[in-house]
């Protein structure tokens, strides 16, 4: 019975999740960082839509109240940005360093920083733009992992350099695409345990005389409750599910990208035979 071989791209996908466990585990004291830069911008965008769905037909009367929300929510964008651009850096940092990066991290490079806040905003309204085709919301997602691990070791800004290496990222899309299918999978196993641990919380509290958990319960049933207030928790819980699985998910970006370049430059080779002489040396 023959058996069953990995194809590179299998193998390279694979390698990419088991060095990104160790990675993520390096710069786990700036997870925090990445989670508290990301928060504000979650909260923000959902509150966002919420009142637009709340408004309807209304919206266009409350323009300064839009406006004023929405310049809100841009300045946490680039909180986040930099969030994620700091823990980044602690990622790459760990893997050229192989321990845990210090307050090193907390000083993104005015380059780094401008460059991916470069690719963050093109990528996000490239998002908003494909989002009713649906398709364009899984690819818009793929690229803001890789900006995101991209923003990292750049000379100075620029308008076309980030995107030709951008370009080089997807050039074999194989292996981004088969990361997100697989992180797809987690972030589903993530919100759906999430709902039931809600659930299991309000069965617990209903044994709590005197609170009323009638609308939550009606909240978390089974069947949809009406957009957009009903809706919220479940939203929140997506958002929540989102962060959980976030820092792998830029981790095992930063692992490819680092994996990409080293190809690229001969570094990979030159680690190899170094190994292997060691290897000599030490058998002699």
């Amino acid at each position: 019975m023959g058996g069953f071989t990995l194809k590179p791209n299998q193998v390279l996908v694979i390698e990419t999740l088991n060095e990104a466990s160790d990675v993520s585990r390096s710069a786990g004291p700036w997870i925090g960082v990445l989670w508290l830069c990301a928060l504000p911008l979650r909260f923000l965008q959902i509150y966002f839509y919420s009142q637009l769905g709340v408004l309807g037909k209304d919206a266009g009367h409350y323009g300064d109240y839009l406006h004023e929300l929405a310049f809100c929510t841009f300045g946490a964008f680039i909180l986040g940005t930099y969030g994620r651009a700091v823990y980044v850096r602690a990622c790459f940092l760990g893997i050229q360093s192989g321990r845990t990066a210090g307050v090193e991290a907390l000083r993104v490079p005015l380059a780094d920083g401008m460059t991916y806040l470069y690719l963050a905003l093109l990528i996000e309204s490239a998002f908003f733009v494909l989002a009713l085709t649906f398709v364009g919301i899984p690819v818009t997602i793929v690229f803001a992992a890789l900006a995101a691990a991209l923003a990292y070791g750049n000379d100075r800004p620029s308008l076309i350099a980030p995107l030709k290496e951008l370009g080089q990222a997807i050039a074999n899309p194989k292996v981004p695409l088969l990361l997100f299918f697989l992180f797809a999978i987690a972030f589903l196993i993530v919100w759906i345990n999430s709902f039931f641990f809600a659930r299991a919380a309000l069965w617990l509290a209903g044994g709590i005389s005197g609170l009323d958990l009638s609308r939550w319960d009606y909240i978390f049933r089974g069947d949809q409750a009406p957009w957009p207030v009903e809706s919220l928790p479940r939203i929140l819980l997506m958002a929540g599910s989102g962060l959980l699985i976030e820092p792998f998910w830029i981790a095992a970006h930063v692992v490819y990208i680092h994996k990409l370049k080293a190809r690229q430059t001969g570094e990979d080779l030159r680690r190899e035979f170094e190994q292997l002489r060691a290897k000599a040396t030490r058998t002699k």
